[in-house]
């Protein structure tokens, strides 16, 4: 498939382009590492690395990002003359600035990540953590992440279970809390890779109705019983 003209597109589009485009070479290279931990946290830290070196990759390439990549720091401030609020103290996974000197505006790229697959036996489930704190952070004023953006991302982490599986999962925990449902942006599953979906969300954030991304790269093969079983012989389980 041919690449869009980015210069065809407007300022926003350009950006969002640009910041899926590093964080899909950047989930590409995390697949491909040796070990790889099941923690989420950890996993953004590793994500955080592969998409700086991809970004500096695709800058010689005449195509990154003109902005840092910010982790897990809070929401920044939207107006300087109104009260602080909740949303401030929240602290998205990644943001991704942009300055639009045209329009005047500094605006945010947020993207959340969070693991998906079985239940964890402390009964955390993944696949309903997904939405209830992930997608849903894109909506609530309390979180407010991508507030006066016109989207935004989720990552997932495959770790277990089909994709059809997962996605039905998720879908199904959206619809009890009348949350519009994922779709995939083609027919199949990318075996190893980035698989992207779509969502369409109505909000009490503005502006509303907001386009979130999902990015769901495919770590299951990492995450297997054998695989599970290497790691416990290493740290002595």
């Amino acid at each position: 498939m041919s690449r869009p003209n980015l210069f065809t597109l407007d300022t926003w589009g350009r950006h969002e382009n640009l910041v899926l485009e590093v964080f899909q070479c950047a989930l590409v290279r995390l697949e491909s590492e040796s070990e790889l931990p099941e923690d989420e946290r950890e996993l953004n830290r590793k994500l955080y690395f592969r998409a700086k070196e991809e970004n500096l990759r695709l800058t010689r390439a005449g195509r990154g990002l003109g902005s840092t990549i910010i982790p897990d720091s809070p929401n920044p401030p939207i107006d300087e003359n109104a009260e602080s609020r909740a949303r401030e103290s929240k602290r998205p996974d990644f943001q991704c600035e942009l300055i639009d000197a045209q329009a005047g505006e500094y605006l945010v790229y947020a993207l959340e990540c969070k693991r998906l697959g079985r239940p964890k036996p402390s009964g955390w489930v993944l696949n309903r953590n997904y939405t209830k704190h992930g997608v849903q952070r894109f909506m609530d004023p309390e979180s407010g992440y991508g507030e006066g953006a016109e989207s935004g991302a989720m990552i997932g982490y495959l770790q277990t279970m089909s994709p059809d599986e997962i996605l039905k999962e998720v879908n199904g925990h959206a619809k009890k809390v009348n949350m519009p449902s994922i779709h995939r942006e083609t027919d199949e599953w990318i075996d190893r890779g980035v698989t992207r979906l779509d969502q369409t969300l109505n909000r009490m954030v503005s502006p509303s109705p907001f386009r979130l991304r999902h990015l769901w790269i495919d770590l299951r093969h990492r995450y297997s019983t054998e695989a599970s079983a290497r790691r416990g012989a290493l740290n002595g389980d």
